[in-house]
């Protein structure tokens, strides 16, 4: 090595210049503290690093098993779908053994009997039945006046609402609808297209002559028992859809 001070070589391990006597080991110790200083600073540049990668892991981590939760929901639901779907075809199939089917531009409908009617419709689901007592018993109610109904009424799935389609004119206009929520146990009137509610005198004659339970809930007992006996429920004609049977005709 050389001494920083003067120059000349310095031989063998000495401690002092030979040349100009100044302390040459000092100048060795701090290089070595140096490159102890250099060891550490890449040391913690390495440390930081090291956390990058671990950080960079983690959120692969999370990544995977927030696609892997994706999609076992994902098959869950179509698992699901399909279950549904093979239930409503089963639905329909066991439908067309025991009733007429009838098909329109718009709907399809399960004629059993001419005593009722499933009809599936793009907007809805319900059942028309033929029950000649159910003019009648609203033609009393209103004081014997013709209504323009053989009987027809409807019964909703979704909304659970019993309806008689009919033409009656009254002082407040024209009556085409009578509407019994099953869940509200109310009777609520369209006339003139407006919704309305009965007096209380027509309110209680619709419930005096038994419209509710001789003709309403007799004839959806009856309905379900028809189900019943060809292996149907009521929860099951009310969840096929218009789609379904559309699918199934194709």
């Amino acid at each position: 090595m050389f001494c920083k001070y003067c120059g000349k070589e310095i031989k063998g391990s000495e401690k002092f210049c030979p040349n100009c006597g100044k302390n040459v080991k000092s100048e060795e110790n701090e290089m070595t503290n140096n490159q102890n200083a250099s060891g550490s600073s890449y040391d913690y540049a390495n440390n930081i690093t090291t956390k990058g990668q671990k950080t960079k892991s983690k959120k692969k981590r999370i990544f995977i098993i927030v696609i892997a939760v994706v999609v076992v929901l994902g098959v869950f639901v179509a698992v699901r779908l399909m279950k549904a779907n093979k239930e409503a075809q089963n639905t329909i199939n066991t439908l067309c053994q025991f009733t007429d089917e009838i098909k329109s531009d718009d709907s399809y409908s399960f004629n059993y009997k001419h005593m009722w009617e499933i009809k599936y419709v793009e907007e809805n689901e319900f059942v028309s039945f033929y029950d000649a007592d159910a003019g009648y018993y609203v033609a009393s109610a209103l004081g014997g006046s013709d209504i323009e109904n053989d009987g027809t009424f409807t019964y909703d799935f979704s909304d659970n609402d019993f309806r008689i389609y009919l033409d009656y004119e009254t002082p407040s206009g024209e009556l085409t609808i009578i509407n019994y929520s099953v869940d509200d146990d109310e009777f609520t009137l369209m006339i003139d297209g407006e919704r309305r509610n009965p007096t209380k005198e027509f309110d209680q004659k619709l419930r005096e002559n038994g419209l509710i339970e001789d003709i309403f809930n007799d004839d959806l007992d009856k309905f379900e028992q028809n189900l019943q006996e060809n292996g149907l429920s009521l929860g099951d004609v009310s969840s096929v859809s218009y789609d379904d049977v559309k699918s199934k005709s194709q």
